[in-house]
């Protein structure tokens, strides 16, 4: 059986356009959030409820870290928010 030439796409959405769908549940979450109180809600969310923050923190932190790190003398972390 003989393959048939593969079709040119003329039609739909372009490679890469977010669904219309998508950004408005987007939206809406963010929406809410402001309206719950943003950044204060996961403060308190983060005192009331350690475990809970920390499975949010483990959702949007990389879990893949590659890195090549070659360094002499002291290296030094620093959080945000730190004030040393």
């Amino acid at each position: 059986m003989e393959e048939k030439p593969k079709r040119v796409k003329t039609g739909g959405r372009q490679k890469g356009t977010p669904n219309k769908m998508t950004l408005t549940v987007k939206q809406s979450v963010l929406d809410a959030f402001d309206q719950v109180g943003g950044v204060d809600y996961l403060i308190n969310i983060a005192s009331d409820d350690p475990k809970t923050f920390c499975a949010m923190l483990a959702k949007i932190i990389p879990s893949d870290v590659n890195a090549d790190l070659k360094a002499s003398g002291e290296f030094v972390v620093r959080w945000a928010g730190d004030d040393d």
